[in-house]
């Protein structure tokens, strides 16, 4: 069984809806060039794309998305875990169980090691998401 359709559709119908606005119309039409490739005389496929309309459509998406925001984030609170780099002692028998018991590499299991503070309950108890 089909599930019912809105009134306004109609079937073959492969239309879009078209932006209205100036520079959404020049944003729609740098991504819809990407999608329909062009021959030109001899042969090879070229694709004519106005890279600064392109540009702007795919920040539009990432701003819509919220992706541009998290990915600011995400590169400040790096470099905040980077700077205060302690010499904490990670008992190799503590990364031996951590690969074994998590199926993870040793630089991983050292990584997760050291954002415990060397800590092999904590490491586990944060690896699995129960509360340290």
């Amino acid at each position: 069984m089909a599930e019912p359709q809105p009134s306004n559709v109609k079937e073959g119908d492969t239309t879009q809806s078209v932006p209205a606005g100036g520079d959404d119309k020049k944003a729609a039409a740098a991504l819809s060039s990407l999608d329909q490739p062009s021959v030109s005389d001899d042969g090879a496929s070229k694709k004519d794309v106005d890279t600064k309309a392109l540009g702007d459509a795919m920040q539009r998406l990432e701003v819509a998305s919220g992706k541009a925001d998290q990915t600011q984030d995400a590169g400040k609170t790096e470099k905040k875990e980077e700077e205060p780099a302690k010499k904490i002692k990670i008992e190799a028998a503590d990364v031996t169980a951590v690969v074994e018991h998590c199926d993870m590499n040793k630089s991983k299991a050292t990584e997760l090691l050291r954002s415990y503070e060397g800590d092999l309950g904590k490491a586990l108890r944060g690896y699995i998401g129960v509360g340290a």
